[in-house]
């Protein structure tokens, strides 16, 4: 987190002192964590003599884990539920709809787990329509006071792009500054140059329209905590690759033997009978060595047969020996080491059986669901301070009094459910709890009220056709 005295000016010296921070402490730290998620790990920049074996083996496991955490946490959209402001809901609906604001969620997310913050801008497209879009972390972020309450001062962010006729080392930087009230372009060739481009623009979200959304408390994304632990895995599976690859050059050591030399003491090399072998064949077809002997180099390579001069003469490749069953069981712990602190399992595993009951995956997955619960309510926050800005700007242009602080945000975790077992459960709980609280448990219903209204319906209909059974419909004789 960026703070800075509350009643600091945000003028063209603050902005040069927090960009200035930004740069040198937050971005290459990013820059980082990015470089993982994209596969360059260290184990890229490894360099060997020439000639030696150098496998550089590097594992998506930030992919993975992203992935899989991202995933978990926007199972199904997110929801938003009040039981005091239905229309004004249903309007918020369809224009978080119109914005496709599930993807946006899950750009969020991914953006979280990697940078441990992802950033949201609202803004305003040419219908007067209220919008908002994922923007880079690297390139974005929020100035918050120093106060308690950490109440956000201003938001920035900016676009580079190359400049001066397409040369390499011009850049053109496009920054936008956002208050509570009013946003602010500034423009220049570099940062030190931002000079302010046209006036300041009054904007109507009642707070500053750069949203963060915190992974947890430390901005800490999900896999940098293990960043070692990937570094070790890499260079074991890559130095493994190397010592089968040096397996397979082994060198053949020859004890008692001359290779390079017949029995009449002609070198291998020797050129004056060069051809002459195998020159002819004889009368079944079999080649005629009409010059000198093979030498026993020549004869292991073309006869692949090898005599040797006397017992205590020998050939022998000279390796080295590997212990795979070590190797395996150091990969096998580093592997387990990364998931177990990640709290992300690998879904691989045989623990993982199809059959298990929904109580016991649970039990499997407690990292997870504790990892995502922190992750949630940082989430929330970001969501709830969106629901703020467009609540807002609704009421200022068609009057819309939409109270954000009461909509309920729902989550609902991407977890594999035993069906049948969830039916039994709802069964038994059926006439305990009300109808619209089960059938939201139910995973493949998306609208509780529409199915609740549905189902009231069917019982009308029902109770209908018995009635017209019994030739009775509501205590009326039907005859």
């Amino acid at each position: 987190m960026i703070t800075r005295n509350a009643d600091t000016a945000i003028d063209a010296a603050f902005i040069a002192d927090v960009l200035k921070e930004f740069r040198e402490k937050r971005q290459p730290r990013l820059k980082w964590l990015k470089d993982y998620y994209d596969g360059n790990h260290a184990i890229t920049e490894r360099t060997k003599r020439a000639g030696q074996a150098n496998f550089k083996i590097t594992h998506d496991l930030p992919r993975y884990i992203t992935a899989t955490v991202s995933g978990y946490l926007l199972g199904k959209p997110v929801d938003y539920a009040s039981n005091v402001q239905e229309k004004e809901l249903a309007e918020l609906k369809d224009v978080f709809a119109e914005t496709d604001a599930a993807d946006v969620d899950a750009e969020l997310a991914v953006a979280a787990s990697i940078y441990g913050i992802g950033i949201c801008v609202l803004y305003i497209d040419e219908q007067a329509r209220f919008r908002f879009a994922a923007i880079d972390p690297r390139a974005a972020f929020v100035v918050y006071d120093d106060s308690v309450a950490g109440k956000p001062m201003a938001g920035l962010y900016w676009r580079e792009s190359a400049g001066g006729a397409g040369r390499a080392d011009v850049r053109d930087i496009r920054l936008t500054v956002a208050t509570e009230s009013w946003t602010q372009e500034y423009i220049g060739k570099d940062y030190a140059s931002l000079q302010p481009f046209g006036a300041p623009v009054t904007h109507y979200f009642g707070g500053v329209p750069i949203i963060e959304f915190w992974n947890n408390s430390d901005e800490r994304g999900d896999f940098e905590g293990i960043i070692s632990l990937i570094d070790a895995y890499d260079q074991l599976q890559s130095d493994r690759l190397n010592d089968k690859a040096q397996f397979a050059d082994s060198l053949l050591v020859f004890t008692g033997v001359t290779l390079g030399t017949d029995a009449d003491g002609y070198a291998e090399d020797d050129t004056r009978y060069a051809g002459a072998r195998y020159a002819g064949t004889d009368e079944d077809g079999a080649g005629v060595d009409r010059g000198r002997g093979m030498t026993p180099g020549e004869r292991l390579r073309i006869e692949k047969t090898l005599s040797l001069p006397d017992k205590d003469a020998k050939v022998e490749w000279l390796t080295k020996a590997l212990n795979e069953t070590d190797t395996q069981v150091l990969a096998d712990s580093l592997s387990e080491q990364i998931h177990k602190l990640a709290m992300v399992p690998d879904l691989s595993d045989e623990k993982f059986a199809g059959n298990s009951s929904g109580v016991a995956i649970r039990y499997k997955l407690m990292g997870l669901e504790s990892l995502t619960r922190i992750k949630e309510r940082g989430f929330r926050e970001g969501l709830r301070q969106r629901l703020r800005g467009y609540a807002h700007y609704m009421e200022l242009k068609n009057g819309t009094r939409l109270d954000a602080d009461k909509v309920n945000i729902q989550f609902s975790v991407n977890l594999p459910i035993n069906e049948y077992e969830l039916s039994q459960t709802l069964n038994n709980l059926r006439g305990l709890v009300p109808e619209e609280v089960l059938l939201g448990q139910v995973p493949f219903v998306e609208d509780v009220a529409a199915a609740a209204s549905a189902m009231a319906a069917q019982k009308r209909e029902n109770a209908r056709v018995i009635a017209d059974g019994f030739g009775t419909f509501d205590g009326v004789s039907q005859q």
